[in-house]
């Protein structure tokens, strides 16, 4: 039985930025969404906190899911492969997270990643795959994200939807759109 319910976190064309505080309801959300997308879904792991809850056994591997864990030798690469497969369309691009990419880049490497941000966007977006890209963020008052701890300000994802995960007891999490009525509901495979 499918307990992911709802609509798909980001379809084909389509940008979703997942804001969210509990990272747990952060891993729930976009492991369903990973886990729906089955063969179609590439996972980009810069906080390594998906890597350490399949290393640890507390998440299953979802078939047919690619998962990238890309430390800081590997985000170049791992940003290529992101656009390339995007641009081919039918597929479900996750980013976890901007936050996590920001530090895996390193000091001096913003622009760099605003721009890979932005590149991915477009991809998707033209090649009619889904990019979710999940990120600690708090609303500014002028308008906007900014990164928390960091301070950064998010990159403007032309277009994005918002969604804010959220959790729900049992260890589920809903991720809730800006404007819409329907919540998507995520129950983890495994408690996290």
């Amino acid at each position: 039985m499918d307990k992911n319910r709802g609509a798909p976190l980001a379809g084909a064309g389509e940008v979703t930025l997942v804001t969210y505080d509990d990272p747990l309801a952060k891993a729930a959300v976009l492991d369903g969404a990973a886990r729906r997308a089955g063969a179609g879904a590439l996972y980009l792991d810069f906080d390594l906190m998906r890597a350490g809850h399949l290393a640890s056994g507390m998440l299953r591997p979802a078939a047919g899911v690619e998962e990238v864990s890309a430390g800081a030798g590997g985000v170049r690469a791992a940003l290529a492969a992101a656009v390339s497969r995007a641009s081919r369309g039918g597929c479900l691009v996750i980013v976890d997270s901007l936050n996590g990419l920001h530090r895996a880049a390193g000091a001096g490497a913003e622009i760099a990643v605003n721009a890979s941000m932005m590149m991915l966007a477009s991809a998707a977006r033209q090649g009619g795959s889904g990019l979710a890209v999940a990120c600690m963020a708090r609303a500014e008052a002028g308008g906007g994200l900014v990164m928390v701890p960091m301070g950064r300000r998010v990159v403007d994802l032309a277009g994005a939807r918002t969604a804010r995960a959220v959790a729900l007891p049992g260890g589920a999490a809903v991720a809730e759109r800006a404007g819409e009525a329907q919540t998507a509901l995520w129950e983890p495979p495994t408690s996290l």
